[in-house]
């Protein structure tokens, strides 16, 4: 046990302030990512919407290996947030990115890569537009995991 689990342990009233601060997060979600995505990219020397999309992009990475059994580097394709929030939180052009090699149109690509992801414990909703790129709703609760992970490792807390 680290000494800051020994902490909540050893005083309720942090835990429960913890707790509110939680539930504040989820009740407020969608305001804080607005805010999130209004602040320079990083604070206090964490990168936040890096860390999200990371996550994001090794979940697609793992997702294309698993539907064409292709091993591919999470570098060859993007992982961008869109600038119109009616098109998700992230968008990606992998399928178009892997359609030469595949041998395959990228919307074909993106229609199957998506019923792949749809299975991600962070993804809400996926979304398929034009050509073959593919747009990712995130989970509110992944987000708010995520960024709680963040604070873990940046101030040993929670």
């Amino acid at each position: 046990i680290r000494a800051n689990q020994i902490l909540l342990i050893d005083n309720p009233d942090l835990k429960q302030s913890i707790e509110r601060v939680k539930k504040l997060i989820n009740d407020n979600f969608d305001k804080i990512l607005n805010l999130i995505n209004e602040i320079p990219n990083t604070y206090n020397g964490v990168n936040i919407m890096s860390e999200i999309s990371e996550k994001l992009r090794s979940v697609i990475e793992q997702g294309i290996k698993e539907t064409f059994n292709l091993d591919v580097d999470k570098n060859d394709f993007s992982v961008e947030i869109p600038k119109d929030k009616n098109h998700g939180d992230y968008s990606t052009n992998a399928a178009m990115r892997y359609a030469k090699i595949l041998r395959k149109s990228p919307r074909e690509i993106a229609e199957n890569l998506s019923k792949t992801l749809q299975n991600s414990d962070i993804i809400e909703k996926i979304e398929i537009a034009g050509p073959g790129f593919i747009n990712f709703f995130i989970r509110n609760d992944s987000l708010t995991k995520i960024i709680s992970d963040i604070l873990k490792k940046r101030w040993k807390l929670l």
